[in-house]
């Protein structure tokens, strides 16, 4: 049998005995996840990839790290060994009430993906977010942006508005 250059010898019962033929050049796999590194890490978005942790009936319990850009690791406040490994509902236990486990748990069901915008308070952490998930294999690939400093702008700009519109109310008041 012959797999990429690969041939695998068997024996009668079709066992594999050995494995003949080219090898992986390791230093292109490795450069190759450089080139994806870097990628990932120039970007302004947080990037992250979970793994569906399942329970005896198949039902999803949690979702492990398996990858986070140098955004998400900004954003959240994390170095990525902190991270990868670990299970999202013990880092962000506020996912299982504020809907975003359920909405991912959707994602990877239905592999229908999933964009939300949604207001995120915990550990010291008051952000907007703009959320982005797609199914991957058993699990998603998350982006997120920081909308922050859009809301704040948009309140402030507000704030500024209702008191142009006091002050432009009561102009006659203050003249005379």
């Amino acid at each position: 049998v012959r797999y990429s250059g690969v041939v695998v010898e068997r024996d009668a019962e079709g066992r594999a005995i050995r494995m003949v033929g080219s090898q992986i050049d390791l230093s292109e796999v490795r450069q190759a996840q450089a080139l994806l590194r870097g990628v990932l890490d120039s970007s302004n978005e947080g990037i992250m990839v979970f793994r569906s942790v399942r329970g005896i009936g198949h039902d999803i319990l949690d979702f492990e790290f398996l990858l986070a850009n140098k955004t998400a690791c900004l954003i959240t406040r994390r170095k990525e060994h902190e991270l990868l490994g670990k299970r999202l509902l013990h880092i962000f236990p506020g996912n299982k009430t504020d809907g975003l486990f359920d909405a991912y748990c959707r994602v990877v069901e239905s592999g229908e993906p999933i964009e939300i915008e949604r207001h995120y308070q915990h550990e010291g952490m008051d952000y907007w977010f703009f959320i982005s998930a797609i199914k991957y294999e058993d699990g998603f690939v998350v982006t997120f942006e920081n909308l922050t400093a859009k809301h704040e702008a948009e309140d402030l700009a507000a704030k500024r508005e209702a008191e142009y519109r006091a002050l432009s109310d009561n102009i006659d008041d203050l003249v005379t």
